[in-house]
């Protein structure tokens, strides 16, 4: 005698699409709501993700999911994480349900399907450390790093500087290891000449791909700085408060785009090219001065600062 037919019960499912970008080549997660035309428990019951060949490519279990505050039933949950493709593109899933030999019922899902389009790896590239300016002759130094969204380990790439011709100025391996405070930004130090002529700068900054990686996308990262022509000059201001007579140290001295602080004395000294300048002292508790100088040569002077305490 041949066992009984089972009852087939149809359930509805709802698909919530993963949060965020999906990798090629990595995985992600989708949830599934579930419900049964006939108030079925499903907690336990397997649901199968489908390639459009057939092909399984996940599992996981059905779990009922509770309000923590009331422990009221919400629904019936399946979270599970599927595959994207290696190569960017679209992918489709097709849902079903493997009930339990043992169960009354044989639960089916009628047309449950996902669509997603998995992109390239986005890489952001990173600069700090960076100065505003730097004098004719020297050198452009900062640092540069980059990161994988999708968490890729990024050592194996280089970073590529051209500068405003194009040309390459340097090509630097990133580091083995990562920056301090972070999670995933691998680096190197840039050091690129800025010419003998004041002017602005661009530098432009992009990274490889590494052989046999994933498909990384990223986009080129401008860089730039001031160059300013050689210092021919030195301002050096003695800080000092106003009534005390007594000196300031860690006063801010400002001639723009030059900028030093005061030491233990009270001094600060700035190397300047020849021009007209306005010289800005300020210091915590005490009111700015401002004074505008024409400077020709070397240039020294006292900045005497009133407290602004009562």
């Amino acid at each position: 005698m041949s066992a009984p037919q089972r009852i087939r019960h149809v359930c509805t499912c709802d698909i919530k699409p993963p949060f965020g970008p999906v990798f090629a080549g990595a995985s992600f997660e989708a949830q599934l709501t579930l419900a049964c035309e006939e108030q079925c428990d499903l907690a336990g019951e397997t649901i199968q993700a489908l390639a459009a060949d057939g092909t399984e490519l996940a599992r996981a279990l059905i779990a009922a999911r509770i309000n923590p505050e009331t422990r009221e039933f919400v629904a019936f949950v399946c979270d599970i994480s599927l595959p994207s493709p290696v190569q960017p593109g679209s992918a489709t899933y097709r849902f079903a349900m493997e009930t339990a030999a043992d169960a009354e019922a044989e639960h089916t899902l009628g047309d449950c399907s996902l669509e997603i389009v998995a992109g390239a790896h986005q890489v952001k590239l990173l600069c700090w450390d960076e100065p505003a300016t730097v004098n004719a002759g020297e050198m452009f130094r900062f640092r540069a790093g980059a990161l994988c969204l999708a968490g890729c380990n990024m050592a194996r790439h280089t970073i590529r500087v051209l500068d405003d011709t194009g040309a390459v100025v340097q090509t630097l391996a990133l580091s083995d290891d990562v920056w301090p405070g972070t999670t995933g930004v691998h680096h190197a130090e840039v050091v690129a000449p800025v010419g003998e002529q004041p002017c602005q700068r661009t530098w432009s900054l992009s990274v490889d791909e590494a052989p046999g990686e994933l498909p990384h996308h990223m986009s080129p990262l401008q860089v730039s700085c001031r160059v300013l022509s050689s210092p021919e000059c030195e301002i050096v201001v003695q800080v000092v408060d106003s009534e005390r007579k007594t000196p300031i140290a860690g006063a801010r001295l400002v001639a723009h785009p030059y900028r030093t602080l005061t030491d233990e004395n009270g001094v600060a000294k700035l190397k300047v090219s020849r021009g007209n300048y306005e010289l800005l002292v300020s210091a915590r508790r005490y009111g700015a001065l401002a004074r505008t100088v024409e400077i020709t040569g070397d240039y020294a002077t006292q900045a005497e600062m009133i407290s602004d305490e009562p």
